[in-house]
């Protein structure tokens, strides 16, 4: 006897009687009508394992989406939300159920309550870009009605961490920005070249002649030496702002502190830094002069950075060491706090950094680390 569920048969019914092989006809519409109520419970039990195993795949899906989602309603509290969202609350999710996502994510921020309301009335509004300051972190938050029959308002609302794409695009335009200093400074180098040129050779040929006082001939020792000292900060200005492909040559790294020091001493008279050398003689390393010029500029700039947060009763110092064993090697000390314990696994991390927004990219000591 076939079972038939909504014009589909679903199985067949096989039952034998060993007495006479007959059915009586009471038996028959008994039988018809169990096999009705049998084909009923087969689609039905298909229908709930179809359903079961949709809202599985619906929940996996859902969960390993890279974006916090959200179900959030009328009141603004979370209904649903999937494991990125909880990851990014830095809590499991039983915990990010029933909150208030304003507050979780913006600490009530009339930005986020808006587009809340705007997604609700089904108007179309614009992604909100925020720095969290909970999370300590840049969210992107767009929010979308959930269509229902019912006058339920709630929402979906997707939150994405942005965090590194915006200090990447800060980087581009602060690249950008340095790469418009560096052929401003090229232009203004090579005008005061000139007159620097002209200044140090007529001081040159006056301290020549012998017909000069000594007092004169001590100021125009000064005006040369002086006239000698900026020529040289024009110089290494120069060779900071040229750009060109990389080119490994034999780079002695004594001369490559020298010049960077010499480039950023102004900076350290300014902040009261005391720099310590001890640069023992190096064979030249093969590598690029200007990458190399970088690494030396990134770790004496943390170093300044680092001391610059002394107080006043502790020495702000800089001690570059340099020496050769299997290698050459070169080592940047300063006086400052240290690096606590925490940070340490993070220090070469692209776009980490302590300092507050706007102070740091983060990318310093990765680049450095790059380079060498």
């Amino acid at each position: 006897m076939p079972l038939r569920a909504h014009g589909v048969v679903v199985g067949t019914l096989v039952i034998a009687n060993p007495r006479d092989g007959a059915f009586a006809p009471e038996d028959i519409r008994l039988l018809s009508t169990v096999a009705t109520h049998a084909a009923i419970v087969i689609a039905n039990a298909r229908f709930f394992e179809m359903v079961r195993h949709a809202k599985e795949q619906w929940e996996t899906a859902f969960d390993a989406l890279s974006g916090g989602i959200a179900v959030v309603d009328d009141a603004g509290q979370v209904r649903r939300a999937n494991r990125a969202l909880a990851s990014l609350l830095g809590v499991p999710i039983p915990a990010v159920i029933g909150c208030d996502l304003a507050d979780a994510l913006l600490e009530g921020s009339p930005a986020l309550l808006e587009l809340l309301a705007a997604a609700r009335r089904g108007d179309r509004a614009q992604p909100l870009v925020l720095r969290s300051g909970t999370l300590g972190r840049t969210i992107r938050v767009n929010a979308a009605r959930i269509p229902t029959p019912a006058q339920d308002q709630s929402v979906v609302v997707l939150v994405e961490d942005v965090t590194d794409q915006h200090a990447m695009e800060a980087q581009l335009i602060q690249s950008e920005k340095l790469a418009a200093v560096g052929q401003l400074v090229s232009g203004v180098a090579h005008e005061l070249n000139n007159p620097l040129t002209s200044i140090a050779g007529l001081s040159e040929f006056l301290l020549e002649q012998k017909e000069l006082g000594s007092k004169d001939r001590g100021h125009l020792r000064v005006i040369h030496e002086q006239a000698d000292r900026a020529g040289r900060i024009v110089r290494n200005l120069l060779t900071f702002a040229r750009k060109g492909t990389s080119e490994r040559v034999a780079v002695d790294v004594n001369d490559v502190i020298e010049r960077t020091l010499l480039l950023m001493s102004y900076d350290f008279q300014l902040k009261d830094i005391a720099i310590d050398k001890d640069l023992a003689p190096v064979p030249p390393v093969l590598g690029d002069r200007h990458a190399l010029q970088q690494v030396v500029i990134n770790l004496l700039t943390n170093a300044a950075q680092a001391v610059s947060e002394n107080p006043p009763e502790r020495p702000r110092r800089i001690l570059l060491r340099s020496w050769a064993d299997d290698r050459v090697r070169l080592r940047v000390a300063d006086s400052g706090p240290g690096i606590p314990d925490d940070v340490l696994p993070h220090l070469f991390t692209p776009f980490f950094t302590t300092k507050e927004p706007g102070q740091g990219t983060g990318l310093g000591l990765s680049i450095t680390y790059s380079i060498v």
